[in-house]
């Protein structure tokens, strides 16, 4: 497997073998540091860095024990401390001076370990827990490490991203569950993407002690992690480039509780779990479309609150299609099940987009599309910040990029790409540009001029997460064509 997790783990093994685990490094004979608990409670992780395979040098001139201390001063539940030494530019001593240094705040190690005597050693040097990369390690040597920190008193904090993780994870913390946290990298180790989402998807099967891992660089995305229940963040990049500001993320996270759209998120992120795209229809006007939508196995069905639409929405119709699909067992919003209800929104000052905040709050709705607009008002609807909801964007031009940008640093997982000024039955090349930008940002969520004819086109082309179809599928506007709605969703499920 070609990848950098693989190259960095090779060039470990060669290391060990010339150098030992102790890499050079003095270790010394015992542990003098009394040992920390290990996020007991709510907090933040805030790591040591000093560079990183995606970022080059991050901060070469960090102090570790000047950093550790400033840490600890700003409420850091726990700081990590990377110490690998190729990539990230760390090692053995650093940890020994965070340790040293911070004599009331638990210390991870974090690295790329895969012997029990690498715990051995990071314990005698101060660590409190160390990062064992599920991935990285068979299930048996993942046991004996994990059995070793159990005896030792410190925590494993066992890392984890994909579901074959899991089986790996859940036999750890059941045969020593005092010992065991995980977190989840919202970065992949093998290209060092980001999504923000893929934690969320395994947060109903980890252990109480859970962490969100990387993607955290302000505050408006800690708040995000802390409002889908996680336990822990750890922040790498943004608090070692800058350790006086840290307390600020870990203020953010530590005073957001879980929220609405946290559990929306949390909802959405078990949806995307194969190949083939979620599933957006959009304009409903008519109850039995709604019904046919959700049996045909639509993740999302939209109604437009807008007097400017063709495809207005009555409140009337959107109660009474809610209502059909709990009678007849199409739809549980408790568990997620079935086609989340979207308002969509152009102009949230408007009545109309008032009755659409109303109907979330009544959980007639799940979710507010703000389609190509902002989400402060001037006419004093109140929107409350955990009302669940996303953000739609016309994609025309570079400075659209721009906003996208600063969408996703506000926290929010996905934005919806609507890129309908150009279309996709002869896609221009700025068009492309600007979805090829965007999807090295996110993953894609994208609308406009999808239709029969160019849906295959744009799967092979652009490999979205979400479609967001509404034209595609109607012969008249708001009243859709059955026929078109099963092909769409045929042709969705038929992704080789």
């Amino acid at each position: 497997m070609s990848d950098i997790l693989s190259e960095i783990v090779a060039k470990r093994k060669a290391d060990i073998a010339q150098y030992g685990y102790t890499f050079g490094c003095s270790i010394p004979a015992v542990r003098t540091r009394k040992i920390q608990s290990f996020l007991d409670k709510k907090g933040a992780i805030l790591e040591i860095k000093r560079a990183s395979p995606s970022k080059g040098d991050i901060a070469p001139w960090l102090d570790a024990a000047e950093t550790a201390r400033t840490y600890e001063h700003v409420g850091a539940a726990a700081i990590s401390v990377l110490t690998e030494k190729n990539w990230f530019k760390g090692s053995l001593d650093d940890l020994k001076d965070a340790a040293n240094s911070a004599g009331h705040t638990a210390i991870l190690r974090k690295d790329f370990l895969i012997d029990e005597q690498e715990v051995d050693i990071s314990y005698r040097c101060g660590a409190d827990a160390v990062l064992l990369i599920a991935r990285i390690l068979d299930e048996q040597k993942l046991l004996a490490m994990v059995r070793r920190c159990a005896l030792l008193g410190i925590t494993a904090f066992i890392e984890v991203r994909i579901y074959s993780d899991i089986a790996k994870l859940q036999k750890a913390e059941q045969a020593f569950p005092q010992a065991v946290a995980a977190g989840v990298n919202s970065r992949d180790l093998t290209d060092f993407s980001i999504d923000m989402l893929m934690p969320a998807r395994l947060l109903p099967v980890l252990p109480s002690r859970s962490v969100f891992e990387s993607g955290i660089h302000t505050p408006k995305t800690a708040a995000f992690a802390a409002s889908m229940g996680f336990r822990g963040i750890l922040a790498g990049e943004a608090a070692a480039r800058n350790p006086q500001q840290a307390a600020v993320l870990v203020q953010a996270f530590t005073s957001t509780e879980t929220t609405a759209n946290g559990t929306f998120w949390t909802k959405v992120s078990q949806r995307n779990t194969s190949a083939k795209p979620l599933v957006k229809l959009c304009g409903f006007t008519r109850v039995q479309d709604t019904v046919h939508a959700a049996e045909l196995g639509a993740d999302f069905t939209g109604f437009v609150f807008s007097a400017k639409s063709r495809r207005q929405a009555d409140e009337q119709t959107v109660r009474d299609s809610a209502a059909q699909l709990l009678k007849r067992g199409l739809r549980s919003p408790a568990e997620g099940r079935g086609p989340f209800l979207t308002g969509v929104i152009t102009d949230p000052s408007s009545s109309e987009a008032g009755t659409a905040f109303r109907l979330v709050q009544e959980e007639v709705l799940d979710c507010i599309q703000f389609h190509n607009c902002a989400y402060s008002t001037s006419s004093g609807v109140q929107l409350r910040p955990e009302m669940p909801c996303y953000s739609a964007l016309k994609f025309t031009a570079d400075t659209d990029i721009t906003k996208l940008d600063a969408l996703l640093a506000a926290g929010e997982p996905r934005i919806l790409i609507d890129a309908k000024a150009d279309g996709f039955e002869r896609p221009s090349r700025i068009t492309g540009d600007l979805i090829e930008k965007a999807s090295e940002r996110t993953r894609l969520w994208l609308a406009g001029g999808i239709t029969l004819d160019n849906i295959k086109e744009i799967l092979c082309t652009f490999h979205p997460e979400l479609i967001d179809v509404a034209a595609g599928i109607e012969d008249v506007p708001g009243i859709k064509n059955s026929g078109k709605m099963e092909k769409l969703l045929a042709a969705c499920s038929n992704t080789n």
